[in-house]
């Protein structure tokens, strides 16, 4: 079975020593998915970090952070918003003249997860693939106590039921 070693920073694929990027992310990528799945089932639980406290790019913010502990490691996820500016748009004079220059912002947002040192500092960032957005729609999950609320829609339909076979009879 292929291991994932994150020595110095660098990840490889034990066993593999000639795997491919699209090798190493299919392992990742596999790796993830087992993590969002023990989450779901409530084998790793997540807290809510404050994402001001994270430092980031100029132009760039944290919006949301979780951090869990699993397999005497602490991981990290993060939603960073990122804001892209018009170059054009910061010219006064152009930007009255030509509205389509003015300002604009978009704001694009990535999903990170990385491996934490015992200081809380980033020692490894996980290659950006699919099932990061996978295990982040599962911490969002169980930080919202979805299961629950969807057990309260079941117990009610039940009930209505319940009742409705009762007039019925």
């Amino acid at each position: 079975m292929d291991q994932l070693n994150t020595n110095g920073g660098a990840s490889t694929v034990s066993g593999s020593p000639t795997s491919t990027t699209a090798e190493t992310d299919a392992v990742y990528e596999d790796k993830i998915r087992k993590l969002a799945q023990l989450t779901q089932q409530g084998k790793i639980e997540w807290k809510t970090v404050d994402a001001s406290t994270i430092p980031t790019l100029s132009f760039a913010r944290v919006l949301t952070a979780y951090e869990a502990s699993f397999g005497g490691e602490k991981l990290r996820l993060t939603e960073t918003g990122y804001e892209m500016r018009n170059a054009l748009g910061g010219l006064a004079g152009l930007s009255l003249l030509f509205p389509a220059m003015r300002t604009k912002e978009m704001e694009s947002i990535v999903l990170s997860l990385h491996l934490l040192d015992r200081n809380g500092r980033p020692t490894f960032k996980f290659p950006s693939v699919e099932a990061i957005y996978d295990l982040f729609n599962e911490v969002k999950k169980q930080q919202s106590d979805v299961a629950r609320f969807l057990s309260a829609i079941d117990a009610a339909a039940a009930a209505t039921e319940e009742q409705q076979k009762q007039t019925d009879n």
